[in-house]
């Protein structure tokens, strides 16, 4: 069996998104994206601050053309609902994302995640 190396490697990045990172994604392979709520009035008693640069940066990801795999941590009581559910569902197709993955976080957990 023979193996090649290859000249060139993935390059992933793992980001809320919240600061400018448009440089970053030059080169950039594959953004993993993590979105906790899409509302921002929810986002901002959660977080204490607004996810509007988190959103605006992801549609710059998406103008640029970057694999992107959106990442949204469930956690019920929080962001759990069908309203929510509906709201993730909206923003993917307006963005035309196409790889989303959910995971469940249960209440004790979420305790220790930095909303």
């Amino acid at each position: 069996m023979t193996y090649r190396w290859c000249s060139r490697q993935t390059i992933s990045v793992t980001t809320t998104l919240f600061s400018h990172f448009g440089q970053t994604l030059d080169g950039v392979d594959l953004v993993l994206y993590d979105v906790k709520v899409v509302d921002e009035t929810k986002h901002i008693a959660l977080a204490s601050r607004s996810n509007k640069p988190i959103l605006d940066n992801l549609r710059l990801a998406v103008a640029r053309g970057v694999n992107i795999i959106v990442r949204i941590p469930v956690v019920p009581n929080v962001n759990a609902s069908r309203n929510e559910f509906d709201e993730y569902a909206e923003l993917m197709a307006e963005m035309d994302i196409k790889r989303v993955d959910f995971y469940r976080i249960t209440n004790r957990e979420s305790r220790s995640i930095d909303y």
